[in-house]
């Protein structure tokens, strides 16, 4: 951060929408459109540059530091997620990157999906978070049009040796707050899926995926319109 300048960039929800960079120097503003994809380092440092010389300043070549309340390490989606929260909380946010744009690392390399949460520990942190975060989720996506889906998935027995362990699944499920498991007897599994060998199932409607591209530009737009700004090749 720069005391005679901010850095801002807009995302639209289309990824092929322009990309809007605002440089702000004693009160002028310049706008850049371009397409997808950030405005490079070279091209902000070269309207300081111009800037600097027609207003004689030194914006090029600031010699104060700025501060800032709070600072976010990574713009993934747990990093953009904090962001937000912060910046809607009324705090200075900046969240810095060390590639050019948003979600290079595991937040794109990863499966995309909505766990119901069957599996935790009843009563741990993982089993109160993936219950509650899904539920979350599903309202988040669905305010902000973030592409999603209820996909359902099945747990499946495939002999009666494995059918306890399913009975103790929809338990352990049960006590952890997922109370919408149903339990389905072989034929009925392979109604929805002739492929299967099984001889009972439980399926878990509230299992999921969500688009993770679409989650963090939606992130990113809300830390953004609270005020916060991504600071890239950081």
């Amino acid at each position: 951060l720069e005391p005679s300048c901010w850095i801002t960039s807009g995302f639209r929800r289309n990824r092929e929408d322009a990309v809007i960079r605002v440089f702000k120097v004693n009160k002028h503003i310049i706008r850049m459109f371009g397409s997808s994809g950030l405005v490079h380092n070279h091209l902000r440092s070269a309207v300081l540059r111009s800037l600097s010389t027609q207003l004689g300043t030194s914006a090029a070549a600031p010699t104060n530091a700025e501060s800032v309340e709070c600072v976010v390490i990574g713009a993934g989606v747990v990093g953009l997620a904090c962001a937000r929260a912060l910046a809607q909380a009324g705090k200075e946010v900046v969240v810095v990157e060390q590639h050019n744009t948003f979600g290079q690392e595991t937040s794109s390399r990863h499966s995309e999906v909505i766990h119901a949460g069957l599996y935790y520990p009843p009563g741990s942190l993982k089993a109160q978070l993936c219950v509650r975060g899904k539920q979350l989720m599903y309202e988040y996506c669905a305010a902000r049009g973030v592409a999603h889906k209820r996909v359902t998935k099945l747990v499946v027995a495939t002999d009666k040796e494995q059918e306890a362990g399913l009975r103790a699944l929809r338990e352990r499920a049960a006590a952890c707050g997922v109370t919408d498991l149903v339990p389905m007897s072989g034929a009925e599994a392979r109604a929805l899926e002739p492929a299967l060998s099984a001889t009972a199932a439980v399926l878990s409607p509230s299992t999921g995926i969500v688009d993770s591209h679409g989650l963090m530009q939606a992130l990113l737009g809300d830390l953004e319109q609270a005020g916060g700004v991504m600071a890239v090749a950081s």
